[in-house]
């Protein structure tokens, strides 16, 4: 994943990326922040051997 500002990933969730539906509709604010830290949380996670 390319290095992305928590808000940038957050404006992403909520406009939608190319083939994807924005989220803004179905997700509250605080919601979508949690999403953003769950993104973070995968891309720390380091690959099982």
């Amino acid at each position: 994943m390319p290095k992305l500002s928590d808000g940038e990933i957050f404006w992403k969730i909520t406009k939608g990326i190319p083939g994807i539906m924005p989220s803004r509709e179905k997700l509250t604010e605080e919601e979508r922040w949690h999403l953003v830290n769950f993104v973070r949380s995968l891309a720390k996670e380091k690959p099982k051997a």
